[in-house]
């Protein structure tokens, strides 16, 4: 398992208990070891983590498909969902989920963009 994994508030006790196993088993995978494979769907269920997280590949996953995603667009949606992206990103940086509701209102649906510039109007 990757180090860093959150598990959730979890003692190594705790998680062992959930997936009946001892804690040093727990332990052992926290030092770099590697569970069994077929504890892994209840791994990622305890701690609410896909299988894919629990390696580190989360991110390699969810950033191909975004820029699948892109590619596929027209030159103007694919800017419009970037740019709403990048602001996901600050707002989630601010740690201040009030932010999204100001943003929400305030520019989604307002933006207009051309292929070298991006307006927000004042509607």
């Amino acid at each position: 398992m990757q180090k860093g994994v959150t598990v959730k508030g979890l003692t190594q006790e705790q998680l062992g208990q959930l997936l009946g196993v001892t804690t040093q088993a727990v332990s052992k995978w926290e030092r770099g070891g590697t569970p069994d494979a077929e504890l892994l769907p209840d791994i990622s269920q305890a701690l609410g983590v896909s299988i894919d997280a629990l390696f580190g590949r989360e991110e390699q996953r969810l950033t191909a498909s975004l820029a699948r995603q892109i590619c596929q667009m027209k030159n103007e949606d694919a800017y419009r969902y970037a740019f709403s992206i990048c602001w996901a990103i600050e707002i989630g940086f601010m740690q201040d989920i009030s932010a999204l509701d100001d943003f929400l209102n305030k520019f989604i649906g307002r933006l207009a963009i051309t292929t070298d510039k991006l307006i927000i109007s004042q509607k």
